[in-house]
């Protein structure tokens, strides 16, 4: 039809009847459009007879609708909206509004050079005519998911292809109405909010930590896939700390070996199968490799921190409550314990125990020497050498900012979880046992299973900030002698062993062993721990008892079925020793009762020396100062320099240098235990002496009387008027005592920092009126030998071993009435007589050796320990060289020493 007016008439023309009524060609669609087939009712199409094929091209000249346009399919899509509350089936709604929504997108494409094409496109996205993407079998067996009837619009609804990490939250389009290239022109949201993400997260995981199945691993991975991309995108400082937070809260690490998901603190990159603990501590899952930068940021480390074995043991403590634990919760909370030591063995401060490292490379890497360690026999050893583990001592203590945990949860011998701030750590055996027997503390469970000595336990415990501390036994369950009958005997063991401890020689071995034990953990030993050391063994009280019973206290109260009778006991407030003797040999005694001993002056090394070392030297009182430090040389203990071998705490009972008498003020205050006080000499009242507190009686504060170690068997009783003690540091000429008060500051005793400062700045202590009575005591101790031999050469009887005895304590006197003329500070309490020739002293030195020679050690002119007796082992020539060469001592010191005052 060329006419163009016949086509406008045409147009115009209402000719196609339908329900009594003419209308236009205009008003159908054309049926062989395969959207208004979809689209259209059947009344919108032509009718009889013009709905025949023949009538096609001219309804079409008239307008009959064949084509899409704009308009069309606006109207279209407002129609789907109308639709979706009807009756129609779901599956016949959704199929309108696919095929719409593919021909709206290849309309765009098509006029996208359109101008009007803008408009289009601003009206159509704002029309709800979409259905959400289905949610399929697969999901809804993990969540129900949002979905349902409600239409969405381009505009504002989340891309289909953010389907996986939402569909539990909010519906998203569906895959049909997905374009690349049209959907920020139809302004379609390509990206979830975190909220909605994080709550989706939230509830997949928490369904799937209940009910995993094996064949839902490969689809579970490709969804927590999206889930962990979605947020690995967002970088570390656009991280809100809340979203952090919560998200770190959420198990939502999917380990698939163990059919688990677990919060990302419980993954560890280089853990092995063997360190796991699950599901509190798990190896990070291989095949989300890509994902471990989120995951450190969320918890996870590298290696296992104190951190990570303080958590697990927390939950252990949620999960199995505060009974007593069955054996595989004992194995599992055993595993734990023995890695937060191992940490906290290893730990430097400058390492964060928390915050991720982002430097940290995301490469597979090699195991680090902590997880091969842990791979070692896990059998439970006794404490040997051999047994323990090696670890760097030199760290200072942990900082609580690398930690972040409000408790520390420990295991108690009987099995319980309890924080560390209810649990005492005792490492002591025979305490250990006690405090159990008494049953109403709860005490750490014993930490030597795993190859860890008692000091290194205690070292450990050291490490952490106070608050996770446990409570040291050591330090808060005292000891209380409880039965002495209140008599201390007169004791030729206590006198012995008093001169032993004290004596120079065993004081360097003891410092020598305690700087072994620390360099041998690569620990730097204190000058002010090796002071510590030698004033508690310097001003030890040793009393002999004829019974000895003692009770654990804590806070004065006493801890009931701990008493127990003792061979010796060391009272730790006062420093007094208390020993039963029965009458035994000293060197008989020690070797009997040298493990108990060991056990109870353990704490006056403050945990510096092991006991098997200690051990290996305290029998040996019958050594010389040179054989004792040659026994030292000989089990590998090296010596010490000579700078650190100065004496600077005095005896109780030794002499105050006259230089310091002068500055000496009387005791007008209570001094606490153990501190130095100095008392007048009865026979001499110019001379001064030292004295420990051992304990006070008080009145009055001003009217106390004091109970001290004076050097002598047995402590004495002194009201405090007669009693001194040195001014303050700082009212002390500072020519006489220039040194650091950092060097001794680290004591609350004023006399006894003084006494120190003088000593360190290397000031003499020369008594020389001390000198003269020890040197006249030896000549009437070699008047009374002359005399006695020659009543055994009248009466032809044995006994020159008697002679030879009287002449070494003459010798003694004589040689240490030298020294006390030159330094009161270097007389020892030993019956060395080569130990206390002065120094440069050539002469005197090798008459002392010839004496020795001739007569032995005293133990073999005193008692029979060999096979022949003392009485048989000495001649009438033995006892006749003694005097001879003790006469020629004395007369030396007499002439060089005391002659010359």
């Amino acid at each position: 039809m060329r006419d163009i007016r016949i086509k406008e008439k045409l147009k115009e023309a209402k000719f196609i009847s339908q329900y009594n009524e003419k209308k236009k060609a205009s008003s159908f669609f054309s049926k062989k459009n395969q959207l208004f087939q979809e689209m259209c009712d059947e009344s919108e199409f032509p009718t009889t007879p013009f709905d025949e094929p023949i009538w096609h091209e001219l309804l079409e000249e008239a307008g009959m609708k064949t084509k899409k346009s704009k308009e069309i399919l606006i109207d279209f899509a407002k129609r789907i909206t109308k639709i979706s509350g009807t009756k129609m089936c779901y599956k016949q709604k959704t199929m309108k509004s696919k095929i719409l929504v593919e021909e709206i997108f290849n309309f765009i494409k098509k006029e996208h050079i359109s101008t009007n094409i803008r408009g289009f496109i601003s009206e159509i996205r704002t029309i709800a005519f979409i259905f959400p993407q289905e949610i399929g079998d697969e999901f809804t067996s993990i969540h129900a998911g949002i979905s349902g009837d409600t239409l969405m619009r381009f505009q504002g609804s989340l891309s289909a292809n953010r389907f996986h990490i939402v569909w539990t939250v909010e519906p998203t389009l569906p895959t049909y109405a997905m374009d690349d290239e049209l959907m920020n022109r139809l302004h379609v949201e390509l990206r979830p909010s975190e909220e909605s993400v994080l709550k989706h997260t939230e509830n997949v995981c928490a369904s799937l930590s209940l009910s995993l199945k094996d064949n839902q691993n490969v689809f579970v991975e490709s969804i927590m896939e999206e889930i962990y991309k979605y947020f690995n995108t967002i970088s570390q400082s656009e991280f809100e700390v809340g979203l952090l937070r919560k998200l770190s809260s959420i198990p939502l690490v999917h380990v698939k070996k163990h059919k688990t998901f677990v919060r990302a603190e419980n993954i560890v990159k280089n853990a092995t199968s063997e360190r796991e603990i699950v599901p509190y501590l798990i190896q990070a899952p291989e095949e989300y490799a890509p994902f471990y930068k989120l995951f450190r940021l969320l918890g996870m480390t590298d290696t296992p921190t104190i951190k990570t074995y303080a958590k697990v043991l927390l939950y252990f403590y949620k999960d199995f409550g505060k009974g007593r634990l069955h054996i595989e919760q004992i194995e599992q909370v055993e595993k734990a314990i023995k890695g937060l030591v191992q940490m906290l063995q290893t730990t430097m401060v400058d390492e964060s125990q928390i915050d991720v490292d982002e430097s940290q490379t995301e490469s597979d890497e090699s195991q680090t020497e902590s997880d091969e360690s842990w791979n070692d026999s896990d059998e439970r050893q006794t404490e040997s050498d051999e047994s323990r583990i090696d670890f760097d001592e030199s760290q200072t203590d942990i900082d609580e900012k690398q930690i972040d945990i409000d408790d520390l949860i420990l295991m108690t011998t009987d099995y319980r979880l309890v924080p560390s701030s209810e649990i005492f750590l005792e490492t002591r055996d025979d305490e250990r046992q006690r405090i159990m027997k008494n049953g109403t503390l709860n005490l750490l469970a014993d930490l030597t299973i795993f190859s860890l000595s008692k000091s290194q336990i205690e070292e450990i415990f050291m490490k952490l900030p106070k608050k996770l501390r446990p409570f040291f036994a050591n330090t808060s369950i005292y000891e209380e002698v409880i039965s002495t009958d209140e008599l201390f005997l007169n004791s030729d063991i206590a006198d012995k062993l008093k001169d032993y401890l004290t004596s120079d020689h065993f004081l360097k071995g003891i410092l020598r062993l305690a700087k072994y034990n620390a360099s041998s953990r690569n620990r730097q030993m204190e000058e002010n721990s090796l002071l510590d050391i030698e004033s508690n063994l310097k001003t030890i009280q040793i009393c002999t008892v004829k019974q000895l019973q003692t009770i654990l206290t804590l806070n004065t109260r006493r801890l009931n079925e701990t008493e127990v009778s003792k061979r010796c006991s060391l009272d730790k407030k006062k420093n007094i020793l208390y020993f039963t003797s029965f009458d035994v040999e000293a060197v008989k005694w020690l070797s009997l009762y040298d493990m108990e001993l060991a056990s109870a002056i353990e704490p006056l090394w403050n945990g510096n020396i092991e006991k098997d070392q200690i051990l290996k030297i305290l029998s040996k009182i019958d050594l010389s100062p040179l054989e004792f430090s040659k026994r030292l040389d000989d089990i590998g203990i090296p010596p010490m320099e000579e700078t650190g071998i100065i004496s600077f705490v005095p005896l109780p009972g030794s002499l105050v240098p006259k230089d310091l008498a002068e500055y000496l003020v009387p005791l007008e205050s209570i001094v606490p235990l153990k501190s130095f006080v100095i008392y007048s000499d009865w026979e001499n009242a110019q001379r001064y002496k030292y004295g420990v507190v051992l304990d006070v009686i008080l009145s009055d504060e001003q009217n106390a009387e004091y109970i001290l170690n004076v050097g002598s068997s047995s402590p004495s009783n002194m009201h405090m008027s007669e009693l001194f003690m040195i001014k303050e540091i700082s009212e002390i000429n500072s020519e006489t005592f220039h040194l650091n008060d950092d060097e001794c500051s680290h004591r609350n005793d004023l006399t006894l920092n003084a006494v120190m400062r003088f000593r360190m700045n290397q000031q003499l202590n020369p008594q020389p009126d001390e000198g003269r009575r020890w040197l006249q005591q030896a000549k009437y101790d070699l008047e009374v030998a002359k005399l006695t031999k020659k009543n055994i050469d009248k009466e032809l009887s044995k006994g020159y071993n008697w002679i030879c005895i009287i002449c070494q304590q003459a010798a003694e006197k004589a040689i240490k009435g030298a020294m006390y003329t030159i330094n009161a500070d270097e007389v020892q309490r030993v019956h060395s007589l080569t130990a206390h020739i002065p120094e440069g002293d050539t002469e005197l030195l090798p008459i002392a050796c010839q004496l020795e020679n001739t007569i032995g050690s005293i133990e073999k002119m005193r008692y029979p320990i060999y096979r022949a007796l003392p009485a048989d082992l000495y001649e009438k020539e033995d006892a006749l060289e003694a005097l001879q060469v003790t006469e020629q001592i004395i007369n030396e010191v007499q002439e060089k020493y005391i002659n010359s005052l």
